[in-house]
């Protein structure tokens, strides 16, 4: 998948799931030994979880 012009696109995700599962485990591994690095994660997969959740209810 190549960004639109002027513009920046998401990476399209991995076919194989074990490619998934390594990311998994190499952040869960980071936020283990670095604590901050854990509770930013966490933020970010919550406002990221939230903002997506206030699009598909703005749509509907």
């Amino acid at each position: 998948m190549e960004a639109p012009a002027g513009g920046l696109a998401r990476r399209a995700a991995p076919s194989d799931k074990r490619e998934f599962r390594g990311l998994l485990a190499i952040l869960i591994a980071g936020g283990i030994v670095f604590p901050l690095v854990g509770l930013s994660l966490v933020t970010m997969l919550g406002l990221d979880w939230g903002y997506s959740k206030l699009l598909r209810l703005r749509t509907a």
